[in-house]
């Protein structure tokens, strides 16, 4: 068999103690060999998520799930749709999802040459970011971003949800989990691995 397509999911939470962020790292890859039809190829899919729920030594109430689901052909010069949804499990005021792919935007800004160089402090821009707004328990929002890369490799995706406003560190006396992270890492092949 000449294609493959291999998602993992790993999530850890260290102690609440030593950090209340939530962070999900995802390694996606997904290939596919240039015998396949393109009809084959170009339905690759993959989903990945931050569970809600990890053993920690005191209870803790993750504020949100988030998860990132990646479709295309995950080849150079074709388009890979990249979907964050989220879902409130606290009512929450401002909540806004941010996807970040880092290589590509620094390829693009070299124009996808040999190498690239950066300014040190440089911020990259966001390539999905929504609106905040309020969302009820059980409410969700998403976002979908279209990214061609140009060349093969490995390429990450990070997802974030979050409020842009403060929100208490507890409810109903418990501790609470205001951000929750999905990394993903996309594998675009030209087709000469297999």
């Amino acid at each position: 068999m000449c294609s493959k397509a291999r998602a993992g999911h790993y999530a850890s939470t260290s102690s609440i103690r030593n950090r209340l962020l939530f962070t999900g790292t995802t390694l996606l890859m997904a290939s596919a060999c240039a015998e396949q039809p393109a009809a084959v190829r170009d339905q690759s899919t993959a989903t990945m998520g931050a569970a809600s729920s990890q053993a920690t030594d005191l209870p803790v109430v993750a504020r949100f799930q988030l998860s990132l689901r990646a479709a295309g052909g995950f080849r150079p010069a074709t388009p890979i749709q990249i979907v964050a949804e989220g879902r409130a499990n606290l009512p929450t005021e401002g909540v806004q999802i941010r996807v970040s792919l880092p290589e590509i935007e620094l390829s693009r800004l070299s124009a996808w040459g040999e190498g690239f160089s950066f300014e040190a402090n440089r911020v990259l821009p966001a390539a999905l970011s929504t609106e905040p707004r309020r969302l009820e328990r059980g409410d969700s929002i998403s976002g979908a971003v279209v990214v061609t890369p140009l060349a093969p490799g490995y390429y990450s995706v990070v997802a974030t949800i979050q409020s842009v406003q403060s929100q208490p560190l507890t409810y109903e006396g418990q501790w609470t989990r205001n951000t929750a992270v999905v990394e993903a890492w996309l594998f675009v092949t030209d087709g000469e691995a297999c």
